[in-house]
């Protein structure tokens, strides 16, 4: 798997990360290694995960970062790989509530080191924004954090591009290290409006893309492959769909880009997946798809798309009538 250089740090990083939600709750850590495992084998060394992982399902917390502490350990350390995690989550339930005090985010900080049993973290992540905080306050705890030596780098998930520019305008006035990134929700799929309940989270717009296309940011995509949607489409249309992913993905312009994505994967010699990957990770600006394989076959799957090369004419193809 190709790697890329992320803007602004000396992080080479592969071209798609592995997402961890299921590690340590829907995954034993059996089958948790085994997809870590076969990832690294395949050329991967991202390894996304969260504090928040999956403290829904389970009465442990933090269960994704502890079973990847778990398999640093017996691998012998981090060498090679690429640790991304991320704080600053609002309590579950109380999704309004801000976490981004400097002891919100140092707590957070300090308990995904014990739980990833590492020295620093390579990428952290605040996990939201709190519109009501300065920017600038919060570059600046990242910053102290930085030089403590906790974390080398760090980025934001689920910030729209005018807090992204406030910051970065902050940390360039000041001498300071900026963001180093942004995750946010965005796949090939199209939204249906007011589709999404969660509405902390942030998903690709034509602002947000005109932003991130001028800035040259590197973006992290969540929800990559819209959980699944082109795959089970083609195998068996609107029907195989569960209910709420039909909610907010099914429509006409979804349907007209599967027809077109599956024309690019004969095309291509690819399954589906793998153009629904290479619909990001081709952009003009560096992107880095996150994947959240629920089986090692799923995995490799995904994985065929690493390195796929599609001319802007094919991207565009796929992605009319809208830029994202």
């Amino acid at each position: 798997m190709k790697q890329l250089l992320l803007p602004g740090t000396s992080l080479d990083v592969s071209r798609i990360a592995l997402g961890t939600v299921p590690l340590g709750t829907a995954l034993d850590d059996a089958a948790s290694f085994r997809m870590i495992d076969t990832y690294v084998e395949r050329g991967g060394n991202l390894l996304d995960t969260a504090a928040v992982y999956a403290n829904w399902i389970n009465p442990e917390p933090s269960a994704s970062e502890k079973a990847i502490g778990r398999w640093l350990k017996r691998r012998g350390g981090a060498r090679g790989i690429v640790i991304s995690t991320k704080g600053g989550h609002p309590p579950l339930g109380a999704m309004q509530q801000s976490r981004l005090s400097e002891a919100d985010i140092s707590a957070d900080v300090h308990d995904s080191l014990r739980h990833l049993g590492v020295d620093a973290i390579d990428l952290y992540w605040l996990h939201r924004d709190d519109a009501n905080r300065p920017a600038g306050e919060i570059v600046e705890t990242m910053n102290n954090q930085v030089k403590a030596g906790h974390i080398r780098y760090f980025g934001c998930s689920n910030w729209r591009p005018e807090r992204i520019a406030e910051a970065q305008a902050y940390a360039r006035e000041h001498g300071l290290q900026p963001f180093g990134g942004s995750q946010i929700l965005w796949n090939l799929a199209a939204i249906n409006p007011g589709s999404i309940g969660d509405k902390t989270l942030v998903t690709m717009d034509e602002a947000a893309y005109g932003y991130y296309l001028e800035a040259g940011m590197a973006v992290f995509a969540y929800t990559s492959q819209a959980q699944g949607v082109f795959s089970k489409l083609a195998a068996g249309g609107p029907d195989s769909l569960k209910e709420g992913v039909r909610r907010v993905y099914c429509n006409d312009t979804t349907l007209a880009r599967l027809e077109r994505a599956q024309r690019l994967a004969a095309r291509h010699n690819v399954p589906v997946s793998a153009i629904v990957l290479g619909s990001l990770t081709n952009r003009p600006f560096p992107t880095v798809p996150i994947i959240g394989p629920a089986s090692v076959e799923q995995l490799e799957q995904s994985l065929e798309g690493a390195d796929i090369v599609l001319t802007p004419e094919e991207l565009r193809s796929l992605t009319e009538p809208a830029v994202v």
